[in-house]
């Protein structure tokens, strides 16, 4: 017989001390390792590899769960804010059939154009009647006999209307495209794409500018708290949920990583060739060409998500439910994922430092000089 409810039970002492540490440390080590190294994702992940399954298993597999779907909701968050990158993985048997990879590309071309569409015929002229509705008119003089009117105050704020209106937004657009077959992460980017486009629509002003909710503003007073203190590293440590960690430091899965890992910063090195200017006489300055490149280098979580989903579903398996534990192919992947998203934000960093130590050079010597 189902229960008809969730009985209560005061969790114990090593539980909540579990789940404190698990928490504590999620941020400590963000921060921590924002400052010296420029990549807390990576210590994020390995508090989920210690906490979690692969090592520890100090965490319940219900807890790892939740974790694990309260992190999602923190990707689709940080995709909305950033308009990040969106990813649609899928995956068939022994065989990918035309449907498999029609229906989600037709899904989400078709919901790209709606949107674009919605936005150009229905949201830009909502948008324009309602600021000619609030033009203030001319105000007649108040006297005895026709004292000033209270101004009705509306049922919402501007900023509790422009948080509703957003958060419906972007459950319809997720909504729709779940249930169409395409990738979530796509419909976040277009609802934080269709936001920000409607945000331009306003006037310029400065008094619009100072008061105005937009995406950005309604972002970081009621998404940022809970999104960067918790849903994101949970995010993070689900990721590291999935790492098999005993199972990385075989000697051939090492430097079949570290060779992939070269191989994927090579090619985004070259992205930065486009910043050197061969025909400008004079020295050329390497500085700009560098740090395009090596920020290029970071894969960060989208990498981490796109792997875990593909072993999760077979993809990297030789053949339908593969072998017992890890693929070696899924193992490579995490080492190359792993280095490159460690080796990028530490050598922008110390160019970075290093552009401005040589900027406040040039700045006493000019002061000295003058």
């Amino acid at each position: 017989m189902e229960a008809s409810s969730l009985p209560y039970h005061e969790p114990s002492i090593v539980q909540v001390l579990t789940l404190s540490s698990f928490g504590l440390l999620l941020n400590l080590t963000n921060w921590a390792l924002e400052r010296t190294i420029y990549c807390g994702l990576v210590g994020q992940i390995l508090i989920g590899v210690f906490w979690g399954t692969p090592l520890g298993d100090w965490l319940d597999s219900s807890i790892e769960a939740a974790v694990v779907q309260l992190g999602y909701l923190g990707l689709i968050l940080l995709v909305v804010a950033a308009l990040g990158t969106s990813t649609s993985s899928d995956s068939g048997g022994s065989s990918i059939s035309g449907a498999t990879i029609g229906r989600p590309v037709g899904a989400s071309l078709g919901l790209l154009l709606f949107v674009i569409l919605a936005c150009r015929w229905l949201v830009a002229p909502l948008h324009r009647h309602r600021h000619r509705s609030l033009r203030p008119g001319p105000t007649p003089t108040p006297t005895p006999a026709n004292p000033p009117a209270e101004a009705a105050r509306p049922a919402l704020s501007a900023a509790n209307r422009a948080f509703t209106i957003h958060t419906a937004l972007l459950l319809t657009l997720v909504t729709t495209a779940s249930y169409a077959g395409t990738s979530v992460l796509l419909a976040a980017f277009l609802a934080g794409a269709a936001i920000t486009w409607s945000d331009n629509l306003s006037p310029t002003t400065t008094t619009t500018t100072t008061t105005a909710w937009t995406g950005a503003r309604i972002y970081e007073h009621y998404y940022a708290p809970i999104t960067t203190r918790l849903l994101t590293p949970f995010f993070f440590a689900s990721i590291g949920f999935s790492i098999p960690i005993t199972q990385l430091f075989a000697g051939s899965t090492v430097w079949r990583g570290i060779v992939y890992a070269a191989l994927m910063a090579l090619g985004k090195l070259l992205t930065g060739v486009w910043l050197l200017r061969f025909r400008v006489p004079g020295p050329k300055s390497l500085y700009p060409p560098s740090i395009l490149g090596l920020a290029m280098i970071a894969r960060g979580e989208i990498g981490f998500l796109i792997a875990s989903v593909a072993e999760a579903r077979g993809i990297f398996s030789p053949a339908p439910g593969g072998a017992e534990g890890s693929s070696e192919l899924y193992l490579v992947v995490i080492w190359a994922t792993v280095v490159c998203t460690v080796l990028g934000p530490v050598c922008v960093g110390l160019l970075v430092r290093r552009v401005k130590a040589l900027e406040r050079e040039r700045t006493v010597d000019r002061q000295t000089y003058s």
